[in-house]
C-alpha cells in the first residue's frame, strides 16, 4: 500500500519555478540532475518524474508518510495543499513569484515533516491545541506547547469558511482526528470576547449652550414641494427657496454652516423647522440651500454642520 501511494505521488510530482522537485513530507530533496538537463531532450517534468521514481523503492522500505504536500495553481496564486492520510487539511498560499513559491513550499514541507515525525513517535493527538496569539493577531496551532503553524490570510483551510477562527478550529480538529482520533475541541483558547458594537448616532455635536463652532457630521437631505407655504415648526411660512433648514434639537434661529463633503461647497442656513425624521440624516435643507451646495440632484449627501450663531 505504501509503495503504491509513493508511486502515485511520484507520477503526480511537479517542479517549482526554482527548479526543485516538490518535496513530500520530510523526504530528501529531489533536485534536478544538471547533466541530465544538459544532455537530454527530455522535458523538465519527465526528468523530475524519473528522479522521483528512482527514490520510490528506498522510501517505501524506510518511511511511511501520513502527511504530504502538493502544489496547484489557484486563482492566480500557487496553492500548496497539505494532506494527512489523503485528507486536505491545510492550504498555503503564495504569489506566482519563484522566491515566494519556494518559501511557501518550504513552510508546508516543514509542517508535513513535523507531522510525520510525530506520527512515527506515536504521540498523543490530544496535545494538538489552538489559541489566539495577540502578538501576531493570528491563530496558533501547537503540539506539546511547540507552535506548528499559524492560521492567517495565507495559511487556511482548503475549504475555507471565510472566518479565520473557524478555519483554525476546524484545521486543529482535523489534525487531532487524523493523527490519533482525539476528541474535537469546541473553541479557540484565549479568543477575546467580541466587543459590543459602538452605537453611532447621527447627531450634531453641540454643547448644552449650543456654542459657536460646535461640529457634527452625517447625511443631509432637502425638502420643498408640498411644504412650500405651509407653517414651519416655529410658526413662520416655509419658503423652499430660502436659506433655511430643519433640525431635531437646535434652537430656532440658530445659524449653521453646512458643507457638502463631496465637493466642499458650503451654505449658511437658519433653523426654523424640526426634522429630518428619516434614519441616518442629521439636517433637512430647503431646496434653495440644497442647490447651492450641489445636493439637489443627489437628494442625500454627507455633510459637516457647524454652529455659527444663535
Amino acid at each position: 500500500m505504501t509503495r503504491q501511494l509513493l508511486q502515485h505521488i511520484a507520477l503526480t510530482a511537479t517542479t517549482t519555478a526554482m527548479g526543485t522537485a516538490l518535496i513530500l513530507g520530510n523526504y530528501p530533496t529531489l533536485a534536478l540532475n544538471a547533466e541530465d538537463t544538459q544532455s537530454s531532450n527530455k522535458s523538465t517534468a519527465e526528468i523530475v518524474k524519473s528522479d522521483v521514481i528512482r527514490h520510490v523503492d528506498r522510501l517505501a522500505d524506510s518511511f511511511q508518510a501520513m502527511a504530504t504536500v502538493q502544489a496547484y495553481n489557484w486563482k492566480e496564486q500557487k496553492a500548496i495543499i497539505l494532506r494527512v492520510n489523503e485528507i486536505p487539511v491545510l492550504m498555503f498560499l503564495s504569489t506566482l513569484e519563484a522566491e515566494d513559491i519556494h518559501k511557501t513550499l518550504q513552510q508546508a514541507q516543514k509542517v508535513a515533516g513535523r507531522l510525520n515525525q510525530l506520527s512515527a513517535q506515536g504521540f498523543d493527538a490530544s496535545q494538538i491545541t489552538v489559541e489566539w496569539d495577540s502578538k501576531t493577531e493570528g491563530y496558533s496551532i501547537s503540539v506539546k506547547d511547540e507552535e506548528l503553524l499559524q492560521i492567517n490570510k495565507t495559511t487556511l483551510l482548503p475549504d475555507s469558511t471565510n472566518n479565520l477562527a473557524n478555519d483554525a478550529l476546524q484545521a486543529t480538529n482535523r489534525l487531532r482526528r487524523l493523527l490519533g482520533n482525539a476528541a474535537p475541541l469546541t473553541e479557540v483558547a484565549n479568543l477575546p470576547k467580541p466587543q459590543p458594537p459602538v452605537k453611532r448616532t447621527q447627531t450634531v455635536a453641540v454643547s448644552k449652550n449650543r456654542t459657536k463652532g460646535s461640529i457634527g457630521r452625517g447625511n443631509a437631505s432637502w425638502y420643498g414641494p408640498g411644504f412650500h407655504g405651509r407653517r414651519t415648526a416655529n410658526g413662520e411660512r416655509y419658503n423652499q427657496n430660502g436659506l433655511t433648514a430643519a433640525h431635531r434639537t437646535l434652537p430656532f434661529g440658530t445659524k449653521v454652516r453646512v458643507t457638502n463633503l463631496r465637493n466642499n461647497r458650503s451654505v449658511i442656513v437658519r433653523i426654523n423647522d424640526r426634522g429630518p425624521y428619516a434614519h441616518g440624516r442629521i439636517i433637512d435643507l430647503s431646496a434653495g440651500a440644497a442647490r447651492i451646495i450641489g445636493l439637489f440632484s443627489s437628494g442625500v449627501a454627507p455633510v459637516r454642520v457647524e454652529v455659527m450663531s444663535r
